[in-house]
């Protein structure tokens, strides 16, 4: 019996915090470098997302109109004071990219496109965040510690131990 897997339904990214976030704007960082790492995941499977907690104006693969449309309601549902201890976004309403029927009243979806093709090719030759958006944060002081991190021994060859 052959299994064909279709594409999921959503796509999320989400990740603790190294240390309690109560500042807006380092939750905004936050919420925008896992947007942005969770948009690469439809793109690499030709498909576009409805929306993220959040409902788009139209399905996009565009990272920039994600972090657009969803930074605008983060000072509304941000409660001052409040601890957080974790972050993430889900993409849903995915659909084949080939499929959904473009805005005739926005700029060029190719050029779209195929911007966010180049920068996933560059991320993917040269490491990821090689290129990211400004609203990602560049010093990301809340970011997860990683000081009890385990090798990546059966991924990474760098990382096999070898024996003398």
């Amino acid at each position: 019996m052959d299994s064909i897997e279709e594409p999921g339904q959503s796509i999320s990214c989400s990740r603790s915090f190294g240390h309690p976030v109560i500042d807006l704007r380092d939750l905004t960082e936050a919420v925008a470098v896992y947007t942005s790492t969770a948009a690469t995941k439809p793109r690499k499977e030709n498909q576009k997302a409805a929306g993220a907690n959040v409902v788009f104006d139209f399905p996009t693969g565009d990272t920039s109109t994600m972090l657009k449309k969803i930074a605008a309601v983060l000072p509304g549902i941000f409660i001052e004071d409040r601890r957080y201890k974790k972050d993430g976004v889900i993409f849903y309403g995915l659909e084949s990219a080939s499929s959904v029927q473009p805005d005739i009243f926005s700029y060029a979806e190719s050029s779209r496109r195929d911007k966010y093709e180049a920068i996933d090719r560059i991320n993917k030759q040269f490491g990821k965040k090689t290129v990211f958006h400004l609203s990602e944060g560049i010093q990301r002081p809340w970011t997860m510690k990683r000081d009890h991190f385990s090798p990546n021994y059966t991924t990474d060859w760098a990382q096999i131990p070898v024996v003398k």
